[in-house]
């Protein structure tokens, strides 16, 4: 029963010699014992605890590398040496402990209380074997992980990672000396785990020990009286012995605290430390990025910082090429070629091009630019990850907290409507297919060209299972990339909240005014940070600014597309059965474009606000505390703060909310409309009265080219501060093609233009004079000379009436404006 009872125990301790074992003679030098305790504490300190807390100097301010140091060897083998060397010290405490335990087992019982012993003992015997087990376990698959990932790496590659990363003072790269230094760490990990369970399992044993005879004593107080043969006459004897075994339990359980209350406090505290270290960090950087690292990884695309750059991510890799494959294979190729068959027919090109074909085409550009650009973007996720694992202010957690709950909103809100759109689609030529009368007239659920026959089964039913697979992949991919911009963008502006806020409190200090050495100090933290920033933002830019554009273009043509869809449908409603069904579809598909492209402009609106009131937070601070020599350095970040960062498409359209809504003059009551849309507007129902307009208008349009490139060109003569970036110009602006377009519909709809516009006017009216003061110069004359320097005349008037913001009604893109101008370009 002893053996039972103590055996499991005995044999864990016995490892790493620290069993205080009661029937050694004290005067007897226990050396076998003291040796393998000096040998695991070898191992534990020397390859474990002493390297790795060396290594924390090196890696000191990386979050992420000190919370794995900490948490996955060095306080677990330093909690396991300090429990071994507590039980080493106090053995001889100990020792009188478990000769107590031997006593109350060699003692005459009875079987009731041999039953109560045992059944504590088989409880202690299953936590220990079970412990154990569990911990050995634990440990196992680790070091095969490990071993696992070493493997990958050839000999001679200074990048091997070692069981447990740590600092030794000496080259371990080299063999044999890297596979010592492995062994070692590994016999360490198992003495560890040998003294971490073998001492909480001994804790137990005592106590559950303490337990069994307080249960014992219990029932034999209960039986004091009673007496099978009458009254008891020895009650008082009785009594004095109930009450000493009470006292020699009690002084067991005292002696038992006093040993290990300490041990118990310190490995509670360092427990609750790790584990709040560990979720502090990675729940916050987890509810920021979950769903986006999630969405991207099923395509495999996130641009995992963490990963070994030598190493090969063939999982990523893998699911990246599969649904590439789905996407190429089963509708853009496919649908492509069916365009040869289909050209000509408007209803099926349009429904060929807006339901997949241009989606799922922009879907694969974003992933593959993603995953071409994925050394750049784990640059700025891996700063991303620092931003969240460096200390903060309780203010800057806030910012932080609440931008990652803008990001999480995004995207799973659109994941939501991006699957929810798809579904309806599949469910409606789901049914479609089952309702269709024989299967030559199944319709597949994209329409395409293979170049096998696909009506008979099961190649039909696989073709429709691919071709879902690839829906699937392809709304992954579309708002994965959309969701992880944003994220990018949102992210980088919190960060730039929270420097203007370090900038409005540069100067206060609750201590009193800061010192210039302080003062400059923080500055230059704070312009370190913001040129990091400007990296950021400009890296973001520089990555998506192509796709962007792509997806601007492609979302025009699909809503183009669409609302020709919805006419159609209406106008052949007796024909269209589900007509409700589609109409519900295609107002989603439009709202799942739509709400792509406003994200892009709110983001885009939040970067450029954000970067440009930098500027104001410098001015904002307390500057006149300081003196003016330190002050004047303030005027560089607003300067700085001058040339804002924001999105664009293709470095020409900049992204914001003015650009998503429409145009609107809060001092012009008349004029309420977006005039590009009314310029559209008219262009489209003239296109179906009167060509006229257009082809007169087509030939003179290049003179306003030419304008273009003398106004773009004449910006770049000069030198130093008065000539303009090229990077940071754009190209076209939204007034340059209202002029452009307002000029094909006639002249009043271009004084209209540059009345709204009168700036960007005023620089084609420079261009034009130059160029109509050259052919002056030009022996021959001009043809229409005078029509010309009218028009220029009533362009400048156009251009003072914006100045004042009062434009005249006559100026118009309407219809009664047609006539007039028809006689004047027939003349």
């Amino acid at each position: 029963d002893l053996n039972f009872a103590i055996g499991w125990n005995r044999f864990n301790l016995s490892l790493v010699g620290i069993w205080p074992d009661p029937l050694q003679n004290p005067k007897q030098k226990s050396r076998l014992s003291r040796c393998r305790f000096m040998i695991a504490s070898f191992f534990m300190l020397g390859f474990m605890c002493i390297p790795q807390s060396a290594n924390l100097v090196f890696i000191w301010g990386n979050a992420d590398m000190m919370t794995e140091n900490l948490a996955t060897a060095n306080i677990p083998v330093a909690n396991s040496f300090m429990k071994a060397f507590t039980i080493w010290r106090k053995r001889k405490v100990l020792k009188l402990l478990v000769n107590f335990f031997y006593q109350d087992w060699h003692t005459p019982k009875t079987f009731e209380e041999r039953t109560i012993m045992l059944k504590n003992a088989k409880l202690v015997r299953k936590i220990s074997i079970w412990c154990t087990i569990l911990t050995q376990t634990m440990v196992t698959i680790y070091i095969v992980l490990r071993i696992s990932t070493i493997i990958r790496f050839s000999s001679s590659d200074p990048a091997r990672p070692m069981l447990y990363t740590a600092y030794f003072p000496f080259d371990i790269t080299r063999s044999p000396i890297f596979e010592l230094i492995c062994v070692c760490q590994m016999l360490s990990a198992y003495s560890a785990t040998v003294s971490y369970t073998g001492s909480d399992s001994f804790i137990s044993m005592l106590v559950l020990h303490v337990c069994g005879q307080f249960e014992n004593l219990r029932e034999r107080l209960k039986n004091l009286i009673n007496d099978p043969n009458g009254i008891k006459t020895t009650f008082s004897l009785q009594m004095f012995k109930l009450f000493q075994r009470h006292v020699d339990v009690m002084m067991l359980i005292c002696r038992f605290s006093r040993l290990f209350c300490l041990e118990c406090i310190l490995f509670h505290n360092w427990k609750q430390n790790t584990l709040e270290v560990k979720l502090y960090y990675k729940s916050h950087l987890n509810f920021a990025i979950g769903w986006n690292r999630f969405n991207l990884s099923l395509v495999g695309i996130w641009p995992d910082p963490l990963q070994n750059p030598k190493q090969k991510s063939g999982l990523s890799r893998c699911r990246f090429i599969i649904a590439s494959f789905f996407m190429l294979g089963f509708v853009c190729i496919p649908q492509s070629a069916n365009l040869v068959f289909i050209w000509g027919n408007v209803d099926m090109m349009t429904e060929n091009l807006a339901t997949a074909n241009i989606p799922v085409a922009n879907s694969f550009m974003k992933a593959f630019t993603i995953w071409r650009k994925r050394k750049v973007l784990k640059l700025l996720v891996n700063f991303f990850y620092q931003d969240w694992y460096i200390p903060k202010t309780s203010g800057e957690r806030t910012i932080m907290l609440k931008n990652a709950k803008l990001m999480r909103k995004i995207s799973i809100w659109c994941t939501i409507l991006t699957q929810t759109l798809l579904i309806i689609y599949i469910v409606l030529k789901i049914s479609a297919i089952i309702f269709s009368p024989d299967d030559s007239s199944r319709p597949m659920i994209y329409t395409a060209y293979f170049p096998f026959d696909v009506i008979k089964s099961p190649i039909f039913e696989l073709i429709c299972a691919c071709q879902i697979l690839s829906a699937f992949s392809g709304t992954v991919a579309y708002t994965g990339s959309d969701s992880f911009i944003s994220m990018l963008v949102i992210h980088v502006c919190g960060q730039f909240e929270n420097l203007r806020e370090r900038l409005k409190n540069l100067v206060n200090d609750p201590n009193g005014i800061k010192t210039s050495q302080e003062f400059k100090s923080e500055l230059r933290q704070i312009v370190m940070r913001h040129e990091h920033l400007n990296w950021f933002a400009k890296t973001i830019e520089d990555s998506f600014n192509m796709i962007m554009l792509i997806q601007m273009l492609s979302c025009t043509i699909q809503l183009c597309f669409q609302g020709f869809q919805v006419f159609r449908i209406i106008i052949k409603k007796e024909e269209n059965e589900s007509m409700i069904f589609q109409l519900i579809f295609l107002g989603i598909f439009v709202g799942f474009i739509l709400v792509h492209l406003y994200i892009y402009c709110y983001v885009g609106e939040m970067l450029l606000v954000q970067s440009t009131e930098i500027g104001f937070s410098a001015y904002e601070s307390n500057w006149f505390n300081v003196p003016g020599k330190e002050a004047r350095n303030l005027l560089l970040i607003i300067h700085r703060s001058t040339a804002p960062f924001s999105l664009t498409a293709g470095k020409f359209s900049t992204f914001s909310l003015q650009m998503f809504k429409p145009y609107k003059r809060t001092n012009d009551k008349k004029y309420t409309g977006s005039m590009l849309a009314e310029i559209a507007k008219e262009l489209v129902q003239r296109s179906t009265t009167s060509s006229q307009v257009l082809t007169l208008n087509l030939s003179n349009l290049l003179l306003l080219l030419v304008l273009k490139a003398v106004v773009f060109g004449a910006g770049y003569i000069g030198h130093g501060y008065k000539g303009r970036e090229l990077e940071d110009e754009n190209i076209v602006s939204e007034g340059e093609l209202a002029l452009a377009l307002g000029y094909l519909i006639g002249d009043t709809c271009l004084y209209r233009a540059a009345c709204e516009e009168p700036h960007i006017a005023r620089e084609y009216l420079s261009a034009a004079e130059m160029l109509l003061q050259t052919m002056k110069l030009m022996p021959q004359s001009l043809p229409a000379q005078s029509n010309y320097e009218k028009t220029i005349a009533e362009f400048r008037k156009a251009i003072e009436y914006g100045n004042i913001e009062e434009c005249p009604p006559e100026y118009s893109c309407k219809k009664e404006n047609l006539n007039n101008f028809l006689q004047s370009e027939k003349r």
